[in-house]
């Protein structure tokens, strides 16, 4: 039989497994903003995902900001 110090290791190593692979996802599904370095005014939006249809008028909650000239 295990001791307690053990499954209470393994469930912690699942949940920071879990938590790193849901992190990993949302991060390469989050869209990418192109901003004028000049204007300071969104140039265009590119989407990783089909779901997701975001544009410079529409703008996501979260997403990577590029600069671009």
């Amino acid at each position: 039989m295990r001791g307690l110090g053990e499954v209470m290791f393994g469930t912690a190593a699942v949940l920071v497994v879990a938590i790193w692979a849901q992190a990993m996802e949302t991060t390469l599904d989050m869209s990418e903003v192109h901003v004028s370095s000049l204007t300071e005014e969104c140039v265009r939006v590119i989407n990783y995902t089909e779901t997701h249809d975001y544009s410079c008028d529409n703008l996501p909650a979260t997403y990577s900001h590029v600069w671009v000239k």
